[in-house]
C-alpha cells in the first residue's frame, strides 16, 4: 500500500510538473503570437511609410524631369531662333536655312515660341527673353506656313493613317467611336486639308475566315508600323493581338508616332491587362492618357477631344489653311491644298523607293560613275537619259542617285526630282510637274510669285526661270541644280510636254531621265542614253538576298542558289518570285524547293503575277473574292484607291479588305504610298488584265467603270477640299475613258471640280475636256455663267457681301478661263 501511495505522489509530482511546463509553453506561445502581430503591424507600417515616400520621391523626380525637360527644350529652341534670328528679314532665307534633308523626313521644334513664352514665365531672370520670344511669334506662325517651292518641313499629310487597337471586350465601344465620334475629328482634319484612314482589326471576324493568330499578329503589327497615329482602348483584357499591337504602336519606340490611350478602370481587370496598363504608363509622355471610371460614353467624348488635340499638334491642322468654303480667298486656298499635296506625294515615292521597298544595287557603281562625270562636265551638255528593260530597276537606280547626291555634295547641288507612277496617273501630267519646279525655282531665288495656271505659258515661264536660277547658283549656296524626272517616258504627250530638254540650257543645269528601252521618243535618241547592265546570276544572288533582309522568312543558301539559277534576268521578277515563296506558309525544304522549280516555268513578269494570283486564292479562298474586286476597282481607276474608298464601293469588311491588301503587298502586287493603293508595277497591270479580264463577253472597263463612277459621283456633293480633290481627279478621266459624253458634260459643269482643276494648275486637263465635249466653248461658258449665277441667287438677301464676292469671281474668273482656251486653241 505504501508503495502504491509514494507511486501515486510521485505521478501527481510529475503531472504538475507538466502542467506548469504546458502553462509555461502558452505562455510563451501566445507571447511568440503577439511578437508576430507586432512585427506584421510594423512592418505594414513601414511598408505604408516607404509606399508614401516612393510616391512623394515618384512625384519629385517627376517634378524635376518636367523641369530638366523643360529646360533642354528650352535650350533647343533658344539654338534655333538664335540662328532663325540672323535672316528673320526675309521668310524665304528662313525657311532656306532648314537642314536640305529635311526635304525628305521634314521636322519642327516640338516647342512652339507661344509654349516657350509661357515656360520662361515660371523663371526668374528671364524677362529680356520673353521679351525676344513674343516678336519672334509672328515669324513663327509663318514658319508653320509651308510656301510652295520650299523644302517639304510640315508635318502635314494628305492621307493620316489611323490604327485602333480593341480587344473583344470593348470591341463595341470602339465601333461606336467610329460611328458617332470619327466623323467629327474627320471633319476636322478635311478642313486642315487632311483625311483619315482608320483602321481596326475585327478578331471575330477574322476568326470567321480562320485566320491563324500567328499571322493576324504579324499583319496587324504591319499596318501598326505604316500608322501615323496610334489609338488604343484598353479594359479588363488583353490578348496577344492586343499586345502586339501595343508593342509595335507605342512600347517598341514611343515618339515613333502620336498615340492616344483610353483606358476602362474596373475592379475584374486581369493582371495581363493591368501590367499592360503600368508599363504604358511608365514607358514615356509622348502619349496622352484617359482613365475612364464611369461610362464608356464620357469617356469617348473624352478621348475625341484628346484626340482632336493630338492630330492639331501632330499634322498642324489649325492655321495651315482655312475652309475650303471661303469666299473669294477660295481659288488660292483650292491652289495651295492641291501643290501640298503633290509635293507631299512626291516625297512619300522618294520615302517608298529609298526605305519601303526591296532595293537591290545592281551595276549601280558604275552608272553613278557615269552620273558623277556627267555632272562634272563643263560647258552646257545634254540631258542624260537613263533607259532599260520595264522591270530592271531605273526607279530605284533613281531613288539611290537623289541619296547619294544628298549626302556626297550636301548643299552644293540642288535637286529637283519628280516621279510618274504609271501614264494614266495625275503624276503625269507635265503641267503638275512644271509648275512645281517653277515653284521650287523661284523660292531658291527668293522671289514671291505664282506659276501661270494658262498651261500654254507654262513653257516660256518655265526656260525664264532657268536662266534667272542659273545665275544665282554660285557659292557658297549650290553651284548645280540637277532636273531628274523618273519615267518620262510616260508623261503625256512626252515629246511635245519636254521639248524644253532639247534646248539649249544654262551651263549649271543638268537634266537626267529615265525611260523605257523601246518607248521613248525618236528626238531623244540622239541624247546620251545608257542602259541598266544586265544582271549577271551573281547580282541575281544579291537581289534575293537582299529581298530576304526585309523579311522574317528566310531561305537556305542552297535554295538562294537554284532560284537564282531558274530566275530569268530581271530583276523585278526575282524581287516578286522571292516575295512570293517568303509570304507562303510554313512549307518544308522539299515544297519550297519544289515551288522554286515550279516558278521557273514563268519566264516572263506578266506569267509570275498570273501565277502568283493563282497562289493567293487557293491558299486563301475567303479572300478569293475580295481580292479580285480590289485589283478590278484598282486596276481601272486612275491613280489608285484609298482603303475607306474600297470599303464603301465593295460593301467589304474594313477586316476583310485589310487582310487582302496586306496579302497583295507583301507579294509586292500592289503598293499604297501616299495614301492610295495602287498596282505597283506597268508589268503587273498587264497581268491583272490577263487574269481578271480575258473573257471577251464582258466588258470589265465598262463594269468597274461603273461602280467608280457611281461613288464618285456621289462624294462630288459633299464640298470638302478633300473629296473634291479625288473627284477632279477620277471623275472627269474614267467618264473621258469610257466615253460617256453626257455625265462628262455634267460633271465639267460642276462650279466645285471646275475651280478644283483650273486652281490646281491642271488647265490643260480641263481644256481637253473642253475640246471633246464642245470644241468651240461657247455653250459651255453660258452654261459656267448660268451655273454662277444660280449660286449667286442662292445667296442673294442673306449674304451681301457674299454676293458680291461671287460677282467679282465669275467675272474674273470667266475671263481668265477664256483667255486660257484661246491659247490653248492656238498652240
Amino acid at each position: 500500500m505504501e508503495a502504491l501511495q509514494f507511486e501515486n505522489s510521485q505521478l501527481r509530482a510529475e503531472l504538475r510538473a507538466q502542467q506548469a511546463v504546458q502553462k509555461k509553453l502558452k505562455n510563451e506561445k501566445e507571447e511568440a503570437h503577439a511578437a508576430i502581430k507586432e512585427a506584421i503591424d510594423e512592418i505594414t507600417s513601414l511598408h505604408e511609410e516607404l509606399d508614401i515616400r516612393e510616391k512623394m520621391f515618384q512625384e519629385f523626380r517627376e517634378v524635376k524631369e518636367r523641369e530638366i525637360a523643360e529646360l533642354k527644350k528650352i535650350n533647343q529652341d533658344l539654338e534655333k531662333r538664335v540662328h532663325a534670328l540672323q535672316v528673320q528679314e526675309n521668310q524665304q532665307q528662313v525657311l532656306s536655312f532648314l537642314p536640305a534633308v529635311k526635304d525628305m523626313t521634314g521636322s519642327l521644334p516640338q516647342l512652339s515660341a507661344t509654349e516657350v513664352v509661357e515656360s520662361l514665365g515660371r523663371w526668374q531672370g528671364m524677362e529680356d527673353t520673353i521679351v525676344t520670344f513674343d516678336e519672334m511669334i509672328k515669324s513663327e506662325k509663318l514658319l508653320q506656313q509651308w510656301i510652295p517651292g520650299s523644302p517639304w518641313n510640315i508635318s502635314w499629310k494628305f492621307a493620316i493613317r489611323m490604327y485602333i487597337s480593341a480587344p473583344i471586350d470593348v470591341h463595341g465601344t470602339a465601333a461606336a467611336f467610329l460611328k458617332e465620334h470619327l466623323p467629327l475629328i474627320t471633319k476636322q482634319c478635311v478642313e486642315g486639308g487632311c483625311y483619315i484612314i482608320p483602321f481596326l482589326c475585327n478578331t471575330a471576324v477574322a476568326g470567321n475566315l480562320a485566320v491563324e493568330e500567328e499571322y493576324l499578329i504579324d499583319v496587324c503589327s504591319n499596318e501598326v508600323e505604316k500608322s501615323d497615329v496610334f489609338l488604343c482602348l484598353l479594359g479588363s483584357t488583353a490578348n496577344n493581338l492586343t499586345k502586339a499591337e501595343i508593342e509595335h504602336g507605342y512600347l517598341n519606340n514611343p515618339s515613333a508616332r502620336a498615340a492616344v490611350f483610353l483606358f476602362f478602370q474596373n475592379d475584374s481587370e486581369n493582371t495581363s491587362a493591368v501590367k499592360l496598363k503600368q508599363r504604358i504608363r511608365k514607358a514615356g509622355r509622348s502619349a496622352k492618357v484617359i482613365d475612364c471610371w464611369t461610362n464608356s460614353e464620357d469617356g469617348l467624348l473624352q478621348l475625341r477631344k484628346a484626340l482632336e488635340v493630338t492630330l492639331s499638334e501632330e499634322f498642324m491642322l489649325t492655321g495651315m489653311v482655312q475652309s475650303y468654303n471661303a469666299g473669294d480667298a477660295q481659288l488660292e486656298q483650292v491652289g495651295l491644298l492641291e501643290d501640298m499635296r503633290v509635293e507631299w506625294e512626291q516625297v512619300q515615292l522618294l520615302k517608298a523607293h529609298l526605305f519601303e521597298r526591296p532595293s537591290p544595287l545592281i551595276g549601280m557603281d558604275e552608272m553613278f560613275e557615269r552620273l558623277q562625270s556627267y555632272l562634272e562636265e563643263e560647258g552646257p551638255v545634254a540631258p542624260y537619259l537613263v533607259t532599260g528593260q520595264s522591270g530592271f530597276g531605273k526607279t530605284i537606280f533613281l531613288s539611290k542617285w537623289i541619296e547619294h547626291l544628298t549626302s556626297t555634295w550636301h548643299d552644293r547641288v540642288l535637286i529637283l526630282h519628280h516621279y510618274v507612277k504609271c501614264l494614266c496617273s495625275s503624276t503625269a501630267e507635265s503641267a503638275l510637274l512644271m509648275r512645281r519646279f517653277i515653284q521650287k525655282m523661284m523660292f531658291y531665288c527668293g522671289e514671291v510669285g505664282k506659276p501661270p495656271k494658262n498651261p500654254t505659258k507654262l513653257h516660256d515661264c518655265f526656260m525664264s526661270w532657268l536662266s534667272k536660277l542659273s545665275t544665282h547658283l554660285e557659292p557658297p549656296g549650290a553651284e548645280i541644280a540637277v532636273i531628274i524626272i523618273d519615267n518620262a517616258d510616260l508623261i503625256m504627250d512626252c515629246e511635245q510636254q519636254l521639248s524644253w530638254i532639247l534646248q539649249s540650257l544654262p551651263n549649271n543645269i543638268r537634266v537626267i531621265l529615265t525611260a523605257s528601252e523601246d518607248n521613248y521618243p525618236d528626238s531623244w535618241r540622239a541624247l546620251p542614253s545608257p542602259s541598266m547592265p544586265t544582271p549577271t546570276s551573281t547580282d541575281i544572288q544579291e537581289v534575293i538576298q537582299q529581298v530576304q533582309m526585309n523579311s522574317k522568312a528566310n531561305m537556305t543558301m542552297e535554295q538562294v542558289g537554284i532560284l537564282a539559277v531558274c530566275a530569268p534576268p530581271i530583276p523585278l521578277w526575282c524581287i516578286l518570285a522571292t516575295q512570293h515563296i517568303l509570304s507562303a506558309t510554313a512549307r518544308s525544304s522539299a515544297e519550297l524547293e519544289e515551288m522554286i522549280e515550279l516558278l521557273a516555268d514563268y519566264e516572263e513578269v506578266p506569267e509570275l503575277v498570273k501565277y502568283v494570283l493563282d497562289e493567293v486564292e487557293a491558299s486563301n479562298p475567303p479572300l478569293a473574292g475580295c481580292v479580285e474586286q480590289v485589283l478590278q476597282l484598282v486596276h481601272w481607276s486612275r491613280s489608285g484607291l484609298m482603303m475607306t474608298e474600297l470599303e464603301e464601293m465593295t460593301s467589304i469588311p474594313a477586316t476583310v479588305l485589310m487582310l487582302a491588301i496586306s496579302e497583295l503587298r507583301n507579294r509586292c502586287i500592289v503598293s499604297d504610298v501616299g495614301g492610295l493603293v495602287h498596282i505597283s508595277h506597268d508589268q503587273i497591270q498587264e497581268a491583272i488584265q490577263m487574269k481578271f479580264c480575258s473573257d471577251p463577253a464582258t466588258d470589265y472597263m465598262l463594269l468597274s467603270t461603273d461602280t467608280l463612277v457611281h461613288y464618285f459621283s456621289q462624294t462630288s456633293t459633299v464640298k470638302t477640299w478633300h473629296l473634291m480633290c479625288r473627284c477632279a481627279e477620277e471623275l472627269p478621266w474614267l467618264l473621258k475613258r469610257a466615253e460617256l459624253k453626257g455625265e462628262l458634260y455634267n460633271t465639267i459643269l460642276n462650279i466645285d471640280i471646275l475651280l478644283q482643276l483650273y486652281s490646281s494648275g491642271r488647265g490643260s486637263e480641263l481644256f481637253t475636256y473642253w475640246k471633246i465635249l464642245d470644241p468651240t466653248i461657247k455653250v459651255i461658258v453660258s452654261q459656267y455663267q448660268r451655273a454662277l449665277k444660280a449660286m449667286e441667287e442662292e445667296v442673294n438677301g442673306i449674304y451681301t457681301q457674299l454676293k458680291h464676292r461671287w460677282r467679282n469671281i465669275t467675272c474674273v474668273f470667266i475671263f481668265s478661263l477664256w483667255n486660257c482656251w484661246k491659247s490653248f486653241r492656238r498652240s
